[in-house]
């Protein structure tokens, strides 16, 4: 008896791997988590993929539902269907982990992710430091966000700042409105140097790279949103954010970390 991790990837179920198609056909019981990120699929296109019924978990998805994983998975062959990459999110190693220790045997199909698509922007992945949120304004202020990104820079590192979402009211943070966000800390310049991406992964992914007030106009069209501010620029990368980014040469030539 095993629990299985599937990844669907970044956007779709066009995204899952061969691999994790066939541990999902072959698994005798399917869940799905359908809430932790926005994807352009259906529960039907999954079970239409997984050639049998796919069980969506709950809201609280597996931070909630781990015993009950966990139980099955100690009868029968269990796979559960994550978007993006399956560990990308604590809550999912926990989930292991918690499975090992009741002696149940654990499998990780991995897929792809904001982690790696970010690498559409032409930049380094071995650059990127801390990864931060930008919370909705009623969380409160982006303090987190602004430490991170100082701390980054220090290093010459990039930063990835995923944006808030709430599945629920099927509401997703824009780029326009967290660069306002952190305008009005009044400790954020307007020509720091920002990628903006949306849809990454998708068939009309947004990737656009300018000085912060002119990114807090541009629109970026459908949610997910991410944003990132580049750390120490190496000439390829330059050349892919003028070339891949639309960045204007003069904002590059002005980015200093």
């Amino acid at each position: 008896m095993k629990l299985t991790l599937v990844s669907i990837g970044i956007n779709s179920h066009l995204d899952m791997s061969l691999r994790g198609v066939e541990a999902a056909r072959n698994a005798e019981q399917v869940y799905a988590e359908m809430y932790t990120m926005k994807m352009d699929t259906t529960l039907g296109e999954l079970e239409e993929l997984a050639g049998q019924q796919v069980i969506p978990l709950p809201r609280g998805g597996m931070e909630e539902q781990g015993e009950v994983l966990i139980n099955a998975a100690k009868e029968m062959d269990v796979a559960v269907l994550v978007g993006g990459d399956a560990l990308s999110a604590t809550t999912h190693i926990s989930l292991l982990l918690d499975a090992r220790k009741e002696g149940v045997e654990t499998e990780v199909i991995h897929g792809s992710s904001i982690f790696t698509s970010i690498t559409d922007t032409g930049l380094s992945i071995y650059k990127f430091g801390k990864t931060v949120t930008v919370p909705f304004p009623e969380k409160g202020p982006v303090d987190s966000v602004l430490r991170t990104l100082q701390e980054n820079r220090e290093y010459g590192n990039h930063t990835l700042m995923l944006l808030d979402l709430n599945m629920d009211e099927n509401r997703y943070l824009g780029i326009n409105e967290a660069i306002k966000q952190l305008f009005e800390t009044e400790k954020f310049s307007r020509d720091t140097l920002l990628i903006g991406v949306a849809r990454l992964g998708s068939m009309f992914p947004t990737i656009k790279a300018d000085a912060a007030e002119a990114l807090s106009q541009y629109d970026f069209g459908g949610s997910p949103h991410a944003l990132i501010a580049p750390g120490r620029l190496h000439f390829l990368e330059e050349d892919a954010l003028e070339t891949l980014a639309g960045c204007p040469r003069k904002v590059i030539d002005a980015h200093e970390v």
